[in-house]
């Protein structure tokens, strides 16, 4: 059992990585792995965020510019 789980994750990091290296594919051939690769973004860019808080870090904030 836990190796059909391991094997299923790692499938799963597999189509993240091609959903990422298809980014600038025609949008048929992208659509399943683009999932997997959000999935993944959000979760390396939250565990980002949490070392920077655990550092005493300051992060940025956004501010759109404002048009004159």
């Amino acid at each position: 059992m836990y190796r059909l789980a391991v094997v299923g994750e790692l499938e799963f990091y597999v189509l993240a990585v091609l959903g990422a290296l298809l980014r600038e594919a025609p949008t048929g051939k992208k659509r399943i792995f683009a999932l997997p690769a959000y999935f993944c973004l959000v979760n390396i860019a939250s565990a980002k965020a949490l070392l920077q808080m655990a550092r005493g870090e300051r992060y940025e904030r956004w501010e759109p510019a404002r048009p004159a």
